[in-house]
């Protein structure tokens, strides 16, 4: 019998503040900190990706308080070490100066019989300290958290030394629900210049539509409006592409989820400072994630909206003393037209990825046919492999690539022609995703990142994008090229080796 979900509303409710306290590997936590020294074994384990990221041990899920200061990414996650089946007890910290390769700090926020429990919500760093929460020469840092005591509230924390120990607000909460929806939750917190104010989107749950709120001094907070419906709220603005206009996103998890798995949604539209307006229809966004967040405060030279999300691993069986998924990739989000003028989100994978990139192989202008061996002849095998090929339509019904092959396991990656879908099928059986993707002047572009348990794959140059787990076999690490039915001509394929970011 599949196991049934508990929600994060069934959750927050239930919650206790006692936690069991366990051990894994024989590794155990430091309360206080939140931290292990490092041990190569912890993150070795079979199916432990290798540039996904992880806990150390324990649980995760929704990430939570992105932003970038001070040539740092700060990402926190709800996380639970002491308890690998529990919803997430305290906001897990980890930073990175490239994105890419990450160190663990202590928790920002635990919950506690005196403050009650602190759920998900965003960071900003107040750069004209409206707040007044600045006491030295340090940019303050606001942390923005849903209060759960059990009834769910608003609060804030602050930090003045660049995220590394926070302060509670002495006058939390700071917003309160009076409209008898309990469901009130995961704050996302940005500033308006038009309004020169803060802007709050608040949850109410899966469906009642969400709230607005602003403020001057992130403590007082009048609503002003309302947004769609969803968990884990993101709104921001991505340029139009061949204009200079701008339309404003509305990014948030839904449950229950897709038949695909898939639980985040969008839509695109405007914001007048008060309300969130649709103009689009709701759309899912891409890879099979249930709930993300994306960065703040990254600097105008840049200027990416970078995003990662949570996979949600509810039915895999034990895959390590970590639990409850993964976070993506990073991936950078823009807008796209897909004719008529019809806007969708666009995804790629940060550039700073390639910095994992090992030995290149590559060929042009070769036939795909049954039977083939093209890769087992150059023997490219590995757990970590980065490919990049461009398929000419041809006579083959079906094509694609063998993941993982071996003795024992193998995974499918299959563009099927007539249905014009892309499927990821693990070695068991069973399919992981399926998409549509259309091709471009006979033309299918499909970029992987294969990450020991976990592939990427990215369709015509980010017009999709995937994300699936899977298990094999240690042993099993072959990669190879297929058509059937017909043959399809490989226009172009690169191919990488890529570094474990705890190499």
């Amino acid at each position: 019998m599949k196991p049934v979900r508990q929600t994060r509303r069934d959750f927050l409710k239930s919650a206790g503040i006692g936690a069991v306290s366990l051990t894994f590997s024989g590794f155990s936590s430091d309360s206080q900190s939140g931290s292990i020294p490092y041990k190569k074994e912890l993150y070795n384990e079979p199916y432990r990706p290798q540039f996904h990221l992880t806990p150390e041990y324990g649980w995760m899920n929704d990430p939570c308080g992105m932003f970038y200061y001070n040539g740092e990414y700060h990402f926190h996650y709800q996380g639970n070490p002491h308890n690998p089946k529990g919803w997430g007890s305290q906001w897990s910290h980890a930073v990175s100066n490239d994105l890419v390769h990450w160190k663990n700090l202590a928790p920002s926020l635990v919950q506690d019989e005196k403050y009650g429990g602190c759920s998900t919500g965003s960071c900003i760093v107040d750069w004209k300290n409206t707040s007044g929460f600045q006491t030295g020469k340090e940019n303050v840092i606001v942390l923005i958290f849903t209060i759960t005591d059990p009834d769910q509230k608003q609060g804030v924390a602050f930090s003045n030394d660049r995220g590394r120990s926070w302060e509670r607000f002495a006058g939390n909460p700071v917003i309160v629900s009076t409209d008898g929806n309990k469901d009130f939750r995961d704050p996302k917190v940005f500033w308006h210049e038009p309004l020169k104010k803060w802007v709050m989107v608040v949850s109410r749950g899966y469906t009642a539509p969400g709230d607005i709120f602003q403020s001057e001094d992130l403590k007082k907070w009048e609503r002003t409006g309302k947004a769609p419906n969803g968990e884990c709220p993101d709104m921001f603005e991505l340029s139009v592409p061949d204009s200079n206009n701008k339309k404003w996103l509305y990014l948030c998890g839904d449950y229950p989820m897709a038949p695909n798995g898939t639980g985040a949604k969008y839509f695109i539209g405007n914001f007048d400072g008060k309300n969130f307006q649709a103009e689009s229809a709701q759309s899912r966004l891409g890879g099979n994630f249930f709930v993300g967040q994306s960065f703040g405060d990254i600097p105008s030279s840049d200027d990416r909206r970078i995003w990662m999300g949570w996979k949600w691993l509810s039915d895999e069986g034990d895959f390590g003393p970590w639990t409850g998924g993964f976070q993506s990739i990073p991936v950078e989000l823009s807008l796209m037209e897909t004719g008529n003028h019809i806007l969708q989100l666009n995804y790629k994978p940060i550039k700073e990825l390639h910095a994992l990139r090992k030995e290149h192989f590559k060929i042009n202008n070769m036939v795909i046919g049954t039977n083939c061996s093209l890769l087992e002849e150059q023997k490219l095998r590995g757990e970590l492999i980065e490919c990049s090929a461009v398929f000419q339509l041809d006579s083959a019904k079906e094509f694609g690539f063998l993941i993982r092959k071996g003795l024992n396991t193998e995974s499918v990656l299959r563009y099927h022609v007539l249905d014009k879908r892309i499927t990821f099928t693990d070695a068991a059986g069973k399919e992981k995703f399926s998409q549509l993707l259309a091709p471009q002047n006979g033309i299918i572009k499909l970029h992987l990142l294969i990450d020991r348990s976990v592939i990427d794959v990215f369709g015509n140059d980010g017009m999709t994008w995937n994300c699936g787990f899977f298990k094999a076999d240690p042993p099993d690490q072959g990669i190879e090229l297929f058509a059937k039915e017909g043959n399809v001509k490989l226009t172009s394929f690169d191919c990488w080796q890529l570094k474990s970011i705890f190499d």
